[in-house]
């Protein structure tokens, strides 16, 4: 089936090796392989033949015997998705990265093996069109790079339940196009920096279950008109602002759960919009 564009086996209870011969599927421009946990890769090099391929979900697949995933992947410079989803991936090092990958949109690697720092070779995305970003549930350390702010173009980024610690850089807030910013589940530390105020995209930041300290004031907020979405629950950060601010958004779901709220702050909040509203004081 040489002349195959769209292959979508998807939850298809398929088991065993996955078979190099897809790589004779050369015109393949999506293929689509999650949910088959009985699959696993031995190795990807058949990948390599498949130079036009534009979407790759191969999420829920056992590869934790491919050890050079990342290498082989990079040169498909079609690739506009690439999903790897609890693939049990385990390593994150390479010299190369996404060199080539010039448009890729979406890359998900969440709930892998991964216990590292997160590599600069992610700034070579800076030029792509690279919209999504999920490295969420690994075991990721150490600081987040300051490289992360020049992915331009990025709208989505899931850091969530790892255990990066340290100061969030105020490099993110070159971030323009960002929508969603989630950093809960993290040892990160230090003050939340005010260049986040300047996102004017975001719809839903969470930063829940992190040491972060100081107090989250209108700077924090000055241009967060579309916000939908805050989590701040667990953390030692303390609600403050002006008792006659008026906020540029209108929420729509906060949690506070054991933060510090000032008093007489509610009202911020604009509750006949709300659909959830988890308030408690500790």
């Amino acid at each position: 089936m040489v002349n195959l564009t769209y292959l979508d086996l998807h939850d298809a209870q398929f088991c065993g090796h996955i078979p190099h011969q897809l790589r004779n599927l050369s015109s393949l421009l999506y293929l689509n392989l999650e949910e088959n946990n009985g699959l696993y890769i031995d190795n990807l090099h058949w990948m390599f033949h498949l130079s036009s391929m534009q979407h790759l979900d191969i999420s829920h697949t056992n590869h934790h015997r491919e050890v050079d995933w990342l290498q082989i992947v990079s040169p498909l410079s079609s690739l506009l998705e690439l999903i790897l989803n609890n693939c049990q991936l385990d390593s994150l090092t390479s010299s190369v990265g996404f060199v080539n990958s010039t448009s890729l949109r979406v890359l998900d690697l969440s709930e892998n093996l991964f216990n590292q720092e997160i590599p600069n070779w992610f700034s070579n995305c800076s030029t792509s069109l690279l919209e999504y970003l999920d490295l969420r549930d690994n075991s990721l350390s150490r600081k987040i790079p300051d490289t992360l702010g020049q992915l331009k173009h990025l709208t989505d980024l899931n850091l969530s339940d790892n255990s990066l610690s340290g100061p969030t850089p105020s490099s993110l807030g070159n971030l323009s196009q960002m929508q969603a910013l989630l950093l809960s589940v993290n040892k990160l530390n230090g003050t939340v920096p005010k260049s986040l105020g300047l996102l004017s995209n975001l719809f839903a930041v969470s930063i829940s279950h992190t040491f972060f300290t100081g107090s989250l004031d209108e700077a924090h907020f000055s241009k967060l008109g579309k916000l939908k979405e805050l989590e701040i629950s667990y953390t030692p950060l303390f609600f403050n602002v002006n008792s006659n601010w008026v906020p540029p958004f209108q929420l729509e779901y906060v949690s506070m759960i054991a933060c510090k709220i000032g008093p007489n702050k509610l009202y911020i909040f604009t509750l006949s919009m709300l659909k959830s509203i988890i308030i408690v004081e500790m």
